[in-house]
């Protein structure tokens, strides 16, 4: 079984550049493996869509609800909250603004995700879940 890949921005708030390369990262990780169906954003709530709104405008985030897809990736991309997601087989999961006991536990409820990227809401915000991670800055 291939292990679970991790990688966290250290850019936090709202950075229109770092939420960018945290989608470029995805589609990245879903080009690397197979069997790849899904892209999750995750935030605390489905209000909290900030991140997505500044990368796809508001008509884009609402199709994101649904499932859409994004530029270069072949895998349907959802927005969920916390509370809403649901983990599936091979998920690539982007947290938004979420701190390490919300991260902690996404990852360990999602023992068959490939990817998990952390974009933290404050900074520090993820300290203690980045230790086993990777900085894609």
């Amino acid at each position: 079984m291939e292990q679970k890949v991790r990688f966290y921005t250290s850019s936090f708030g709202i950075d229109n550049y770092a939420v960018s390369r945290v989608i470029d990262k995805a589609i990245q990780i879903e080009q690397q493996f197979n069997g790849i169906n899904r892209i999750v954003f995750i935030a605390h709530t489905l209000d909290n869509d900030v991140w997505l709104e500044s990368q796809f405008g508001r008509l884009g985030v609402k199709k994101l609800l649904k499932g859409a897809k994004l530029p270069n990736s072949n895998a349907t991309s959802y927005f969920h909250s916390k509370g809403t997601y649901r983990p599936r087989p091979n998920d690539i999961i982007i947290t938004l603004g979420l701190d390490d006991k919300d991260v902690f536990k996404i990852d360990n409820g999602s023992p068959s995700a490939k990817a998990i990227i952390a974009y933290p809401g404050i900074e520090n915000g993820i300290n203690k879940w980045k230790c086993n991670a990777n900085n894609i800055d």
